[in-house]
C-alpha cells in the first residue's frame, strides 16, 4: 500500500494504489494539511490516517471518504451530529488514550467540523 507523505501537497493520482490511499489523497485532506504547521503536519496526518483505518472497520462507515464524512456531518440533524465525535472518542479509548487528552488536543481547534467544512467549500 502506498503511503501518502503529509509533507507533499501535490501528489499525482497514480501514486494511490487503493481506495484508502485515494481517500487520503482527496483535495479536502490536502487543503487541511497545507494549513497545518510543518512541524505538526505529519503527526496530524498519521493520527487521521489511523482513525480513518479504524473507522473503515465499522460496516456502516466502511469506505466513507473524508469528503463523504464531511457531507454526512453537514446533513446530520439532532443527536446524529455527535456520532463522528463519539466515534473519535471510541477510537482514542481503544488506542489507550484518554478523553481528557483528546479534548486538550482538540481544544486548540474549536469548531473543528466547521473548519473542515469551510475547507471543503474553499
Amino acid at each position: 500500500m502506498a503511503v501518502v507523505s503529509p509533507s507533499v501537497v501535490a501528489v499525482p493520482e497514480s501514486v494511490f494504489a487503493s481506495p484508502f490511499d485515494s481517500a487520503l489523497g482527496e483535495e479536502v485532506v490536502k487543503r487541511w494539511l497545507r494549513r497545518l504547521d510543518e512541524d505538526t503536519r505529519s503527526s496530524y496526518f498519521y493520527n487521521f490516517r489511523g482513525w480513518l483505518l479504524w473507522l473503515w472497520r465499522i460496516p456502516e462507515w466502511s469506505r466513507k471518504t473524508p469528503t463523504q464524512l464531511l457531507d454526512w456531518q453537514e446533513n446530520a440533524k439532532g443527536r446524529q451530529r455527535r456520532i463522528l465525535l463519539d466515534l473519535m472518542i471510541d477510537y482514542v479509548d481503544e488506542k489507550g488514550g484518554s478523553y481528557t487528552g483528546m479534548k486538550s488536543r482538540l481544544s486548540t481547534h474549536p469548531n473543528i467540523v466547521k473548519r473542515l467544512q469551510a475547507l471543503q467549500k474553499a
